[in-house]
């Protein structure tokens, strides 16, 4: 296996690159596939060898890149123009690109050999991304017919293709009949991450004297390889970024994981994996037992390098990316058949099926399953489907149904089972059901119980069928774009609900709680089927009542939403809630915001100033002004939330239509479809004993009684 990094720009041999160009330029195997997820230099690796060949005439390169080739007439085109393009090197050819492309692709291949031979020269034939040439194969099986009779034969010629998984079909799965067409490759892997010394020489060529060099510490060294695991990718970016903005690798590393980059990067890299994989994933993260039937999976991660040899997360920080945006907002683009061929027997779906119907049908006396009557509480409960999965916890929508046969759907948030002895995250969920409680507000999902199920701590809340701000801002080309009228009643909705929660008066209290929700952002913040608002998530919220089990003075967040000053560790501010806010706003109004947002640096406001324009001319100058308070780089400049609320109340009865009703009945049910299921990580749900607590109870009984 081999890490050769994701660029060219440094030919200092820094991951051992040299090694690999080697084999694969005079290296024993003429035939060799190279596996590797995205950034893993597959593409650069190539483009060296092309360089090579070229400046040491040894070789003819043939170079493609199929990407968004559909057809195999279209890969054919893409070959002819490929070896007519190294005409002065193939004389032998008979004719131009116009000539070739009339040949099938087979003879084609055929003829480019003998005329390199007639050259007194190899053919070196680079294909880039099989994976595309796999995709056509499904469809078109011809195409692996005419590969397997066109592969050349030559003592001398060379052919290295390119791919993640797709491609492994055509090297282990016959298409269109006789041998698989890439039987005889080798193969070899190209991981993510860097072994630790070439790590540590990666951070050390950017600590070297000069201008904009960067001042880690040895002990900041040992942080940032321990979050990043040795990904080139991201040692590259924190030493940019800090060397750009003269700061430590944490606030870098959060910079980075903030980019639109890093967010495309590790999702191009999570849709790469099958649902059996992702159940691998989920099942590491939560320090859980891999199951004999996910062991195939298992290994297919270690092949790709997302999970090391002990079968740990290969770079940890992707825990945290996954934490941020969710699982669902993570789409699998590959099938188990596709990943594990030999092992997909075992559908995604049996692991859910275990929780949805075997354990109901074969209920146990003590503990009772979930799914079954708990005689003590005269309840039924059903497990639907999983709505969203954190680091954390996740959130269900489960069925109950009473002795009188009422049934009703609610949402149950559960800490994962390994983290159920772990007191601190335990009490943020206590505090958040607390605080939910008493808090009354229409925009402010409602908590109904405390609950332990299976030896597992859950809240439940009430569900609101809808969409997250998120799937609106991800899928704005296919939904109708929010109107200035409809974007204004939400900020409207959400800004009274900040406002509730840091300056009401709880019933039976003498003061507020003062309720900083602390990570607003598009995913927290919902819209139901019908246009109502509701803000989720207060599990890092800080407050104060005298019930408070947590401490809330530690950093949280997302950091393209954090206000400026958060980043400076003022965690504290009102109007903190505020900018962020804003931040939702611009996404919503112009596809991004710009964050993160790290205080003292002129660039980053001249782009804020940038982006309100863009917002100004599409959602009209008052909306946009409003933002931009909203926004201010100093907390003392911004409104209130109520301020907030009530301007933007005034802005919806002005600005055009149509309202946040229709918009909603018309959009909100395709959005909803759009959406990927959730896998559960833990799939058994179970009562913890029959003292259970009833989950119809209040939250009062929580020691919060008026």
């Amino acid at each position: 296996m081999y890490c050769v990094g994701n660029t060219l720009d440094d030919d200092r041999d820094v991951y051992g690159r040299e090694d690999l160009l080697e084999a694969l330029y005079s290296g024993r195997d003429r035939q060799v596939l190279l596996v590797g997820m995205r950034r893993t230099g597959k593409s650069a690796t190539l483009l060296a060898l092309e360089r090579r060949a070229l400046r040491e005439e040894r070789f003819v390169p043939i170079r493609i890149a199929p990407e968004g080739t559909t057809t195999l007439e279209q890969v054919r085109d893409d070959f002819a123009n490929a070896i007519s393009r190294r005409r002065k090197l193939l004389p032998g050819l008979p004719g131009g690109f116009l000539k070739l492309r009339k040949l099938e692709l087979d003879t084609l291949l055929r003829i480019a050999e003998e005329a390199a031979e007639d050259a007194g020269k190899a053919l070196m034939v680079l294909v880039d991304e099989a994976d595309v040439l796999a995709r056509i194969a499904e469809d078109e099986p011809e195409l692996a017919t005419r590969l397997r009779a066109g592969l050349p034969a030559g003592e001398h010629t060379r052919f290295i293709i390119t791919g993640s998984r797709r491609c492994l079909r055509l090297k282990r799965q016959s298409i269109g009949g006789g041998e698989p067409v890439f039987a005889d490759f080798a193969q070899r892997s190209l991981l993510p991450v860097l072994e630790p010394i070439a790590a540590r020489a990666l951070i050390h060529l950017a600590k070297r004297s000069g201008d904009g060099a960067v001042s880690f510490s040895p002990l900041q060294i040992d942080w940032l390889l321990r979050r990043v695991g040795g990904h080139p990718y991201l040692l590259q970016a924190v030493c940019g970024y800090a060397r750009q903005f003269s700061t430590g690798p944490e606030q870098a590393l959060d910079v980075v994981l903030s980019s639109h980059e890093a967010r495309d990067a590790f999702l191009q890299d999570l849709e790469r994996t099958s649902p059996s994989e992702r159940l691998v994933l989920q099942s590491i993260m939560g320090n859980l037992t891999v199951d004999g039937g996910l062991a195939p999976f298992a290994r297919t991660l270690v092949d790709i390098g997302l999970l090391d040899d002990n079968y740990l997360i290969s770079v940890p920080v992707l825990e945290d990316f996954i934490e941020r945006v969710g699982w669902q907002d993570c789409p699998s683009r590959l099938t188990d058949a596709e990943a594990a061929p030999s092992a997909a027997q075992r559908p995604q779906q049996e692991a859910l099926n275990r929780a949805s119907t075997s354990d109901l049908d074969n209920p146990s006396p003590t503990p009772s399953p979930l799914g079954m009557s708990n005689p003590s509480l005269g309840l039924e409960h059903r497990p639907i489907e999983v709505l969203g999965s954190g680091r954390f916890g996740e959130v269900w929508l489960v069925e109950t149904t009473s002795r009188d046969r009422l049934k009703r759907q609610v949402a149950i948030k559960f800490l994962h089972r390994a983290h159920a002895d772990d007191h601190g995250i335990a009490a943020r969920l206590r505090d958040e059901a607390r605080v939910l409680a008493r808090i009354q507000h229409r925009s402010i999902v409602r908590a109904e119980a405390l609950v332990e199920l299976g030896g597992r701590l859950g809240v439940v809340m009430e569900y609101v069928p809808g969409i997250d701000l998120r799937d609106l801002v991800e899928h704005r080309d296919v939904s109708e774009a929010l109107s200035p009228q409809a974007l204004a009643e939400i900020v409207a909705e959400v800004g009274d609900a900040l406002d509730v929660a840091y300056n009401r008066i709880p019933g039976g209290e003498s003061k507020p709680f003062h309720v900083l929700h602390r990570d607003i952002k598009p995913h927290n913040i919902r819209v139901s089927d019908d246009g109502d608002v509701k803000v989720l998530d207060f599990g890092v919220a800080s407050a104060t009542f005298a019930e408070r089990e947590a401490n809330d003075r530690f950093a949280a967040g997302t950091p393209a939403y954090m206000a400026p000053e958060r980043h400076n560790n003022d965690h504290n501010q009102a109007a903190s809630d505020v900018f962020s806010l804003g931040a939702v706003v611009l996404e919503l109004a112009v596809g991004e915001n710009g964050g993160p947002w790290i205080p003292g640096h002129t660039t980053h406001e001249n782009y804020l100033q940038h982006l309100l324009g863009r917002m100004r001319a599409r959602m009209g100058p008052e909306l946009g002004e409003l933002t931009g308070k909203m926004m201010d780089w100093s907390h003392a400049g911004r409104p209130s939330a109520a301020d907030v609320s009530q301007r933007a109340r005034e802005l919806a009865r002005t600005l055009p239509g149509p309202d946040l009703r229709t918009w909603a009945r018309a959009n909100v049910p395709q959005l909803k479809a759009l959406r990927t299921p959730v896998a559960a990580r833990d799939v058994t749900l179970q009562w913890a004993s029959d003292s259970q607590p009833d989950p119809d109870i209040t939250l009062m009984d929580l020691g919060l009684e008026d």
